[in-house]
């Protein structure tokens, strides 16, 4: 008798830990997507184009094109489609555009709480090293 209450415990602890296994798999597919997608620079041309599919209602037109110009996947460009729809203006990438400084764009992650994301954003683009560039980002004002 004692054997089958051990059993019982047994599948009910095995049962339960694949359940949680599987909400913390489902939790994690489920994640939002990147906060830098909003922050994609995005070719004039080809936003233009992307304005003009939602313009007309072709969500989905708009999505294709957008992966085409970035090399999203498909969750990732559906996301910054329904961001643009919803009034973000992604920034724009193209022939005779001034691009932002790499002090600007660093300010930029700074001013949002991203500090982590400015350092690493000029430690990659100089070659610096992460006190440099951690005190390159703290001097921005």
């Amino acid at each position: 008798m004692t054997g089958l209450y051990i059993a019982i415990g047994v599948i009910a602890v095995l049962v339960l830990a694949w359940i949680l296994l599987r909400s913390s798999k489902s939790s994690r597919s489920a994640r939002p997507p990147a906060r830098e997608l909003q922050d994609l620079p995005i070719d004039s041309a080809a936003l233009t184009a992307i304005y003009a599919s939602l313009g007309a209602n072709k969500r989905v037109l708009a999505i294709k094109q957008l992966r085409q110009a970035t090399g999203l996947g498909l969750a990732d460009a559906k996301y910054l489609t329904e961001a643009i729809a919803a009034g973000h203006r992604p920034p724009e990438r193209g022939i005779g555009l001034a691009q932002p400084s790499l002090a600007d764009r660093a300010r930029g992650l700074r001013r949002q709480g991203r500090e982590a994301d400015a350092i690493r954003l000029v430690r990659d683009e100089t070659g610096m090293g992460d006190p440099e560039a951690a005190k390159f980002v703290r001097s921005l004002d």
